[in-house]
């Protein structure tokens, strides 16, 4: 491949990302932002994001279960981002497992089973297949788990290049 048709690819992915962040943000927009604590009931949009294992931090592992169930009976809107993603499909009975090697993103350093911040590590982008279209993006990455068997009421939609669910 020579050097202007990867810049050409790269405008393409860049263009991509910021589309897709544009619709994303324009979605979020039609819901009100409340941090949830215990005790609160789920009003609007639920969004699960990242975190310790699951299991490691069993409050809020039960929180997030109950506003869960809270949001699937109420018909409620639900996003799950990295650990949320793996939430949900725990919750709805699929699996979540350690990778074999943690390929996308060095972090021989970094010990995935405490519930500390990782806010300040660097994520490194791999490739990732829309299952629909077959077109192929940049993501980004700090996973060291996936959804090995994704839940019954749930279907994948992008896949990264090794066959690891990236969303659903």
């Amino acid at each position: 491949m020579n050097l202007d048709n990867l810049r050409n690819q790269l405008e393409k992915i860049r263009r991509n990302i910021w589309l897709e962040l544009n619709n994303y943000l324009n979605w979020l927009q039609e819901f009100s932002v409340k941090i949830l604590k215990e005790g609160d009931d789920v009003e609007g949009l639920l969004i699960l994001c990242g975190g310790p294992d699951i299991g490691v931090n069993q409050e809020r592992d039960i929180l997030e279960f109950k506003w869960l169930q809270e949001a699937l009976d109420k018909n409620i809107p639900i996003l799950g981002v990295c650990r949320g993603m793996q939430l949900i499909n725990h919750f709805l009975g699929g699996s979540v497992e350690d990778l074999d090697s943690m390929i996308v993103e060095d972090h021989s350093s970094d010990f995935f089973k405490d519930d500390t911040c990782h806010n300040e590590k660097i994520s490194n982008f791999h490739w990732v297949k829309d299952i629909n279209n077959g077109e192929l993006f940049m993501a980004n990455s700090r996973h060291h788990q996936h959804c090995t068997n994704l839940s019954q009421d749930l279907i994948a939609t992008h896949i990264s290049l090794d066959g690891s669910i990236e969303a659903y």
